[in-house]
């Protein structure tokens, strides 16, 4: 019979080279490797288990590495709890924040069961889709619906030196354009508006059914058409006629004006300066105490200078009579 001392027996196990297969055949066998025992293999009736007690697991391949769960999840752990997993869907992957699924894969596409926040650039070359809204390269898309847009601050366009447009089904009905640092309204492809800062010509004409005020200067190239009140700080300049309904069919009690003559003579015309400039008019509160069917009351008095001239026809005719009379008589 052989005899063995310890010594020879850890000697003969220092270098072990193998040509077949190195069976434990023990089902709760461990693998020890490592001064103290740091690296552990073993496999206890269905499980098997690598532990490393201490530092890393470094796995160095010079081919693929491949991890086949046969139908079951590969589990992220951390102290023993799960943190994380990959899973398979009918050949796509899923992956999983704890037991919930964030992410599902599906060829080149992927698709996010929660919100997807990111502090850096998110590209997406071929467009991004969010409920119905589609954002693709220069494009906004909406399938159906209102489109609000909701800021706490100001909305900025910015279209560098081109104009905004606007359409509908494509088609386009105006747009905003710019002449530098002042705006133009295009309506279909005619320019409709001109600002000069507070200033704005009208090319068209202006209709209106309620109040037009303005602090600057209003200018119409073409005709304005207001059912409602002009209220005016600046100039109004027009380079066609500026007129006011006055058919039969719209009056009721026409009568000739009586002692127009006396009325004129009541009247006063006045120089004055308003607002630096040298001007020549009535005021209203004269004015207002012999005619006040010409005179309107607002946050200051106007007087509807047109409205005047009925008054001086009849008071010319009056004059006329009397200047015919002293002749007849002389």
């Amino acid at each position: 019979m052989a005899t063995f001392t310890y010594e020879s027996i850890v000697n003969k196990f220092k270098n072990v080279t193998l040509s077949g297969n190195l069976d434990l055949l023990d089902d709760s066998a461990i693998v020890k490797l490592g001064a103290d025992d740091d690296l552990q293999i073993t496999h206890s009736g269905s499980a098997a288990t690598i532990t490393n007690t201490t530092g890393d697991t470094t796995l160095d391949l010079a081919g693929d590495l491949i991890i086949d769960v046969d139908g079951a999840d590969v589990l992220l752990k951390d102290a023993g709890t799960q943190f994380g997993a990959f899973s398979n869907s009918s050949g796509h992957l899923l992956i999983k924040d704890g037991s919930t699924t964030f992410l599902t894969g599906a060829g080149a596409n992927a698709t996010f069961a929660g919100t997807l926040a990111t502090t850096g650039v998110l590209t997406a070359n071929a467009g991004i889709n969010i409920d119905n809204i589609t954002i693709d390269g220069t494009e906004i898309d909406l399938s159906s619906g209102d489109l609000t847009i909701d800021v706490a601050g100001e909305i900025i366009l910015d279209a560098d030196g081109g104009d905004i447009f606007l359409k509908d089904g494509g088609t386009t009905y105006g747009n905003l354009k710019s002449t530098g640092s002042n705006l133009i309204i295009v309506s279909g492809t005619t320019v409709a508006a001109t600002f000069s800062g507070a200033n704005v010509t009208f090319a068209g004409t202006t209709t209106s059914s309620g109040n037009l005020s303005t602090s600057g200067t209003l200018t119409v190239a073409g005709t304005s058409d207001l059912n409602g009140n002009i209220d005016v700080a600046g100039t109004i300049v027009a380079s066609g006629d500026i007129t006011a309904f006055s058919s039969e069919v719209l009056k009721d009690d026409i009568r000739t004006i009586d002692n127009a003559l006396n009325k004129v003579a009541d009247m006063r015309g006045v120089y004055f300066t308003k607002d630096g400039e040298a001007g020549t008019g009535v005021i209203a509160e004269e004015v207002e105490a012999v005619l006040p069917e010409v005179v309107k009351d607002g946050k200051y008095k106007s007087v509807a200078y047109g409205n005047i001239v009925g008054v001086l026809i009849e008071a010319v005719k009056e004059l006329r009579n009397e200047v015919k009379s002293l002749k007849e008589n002389n």
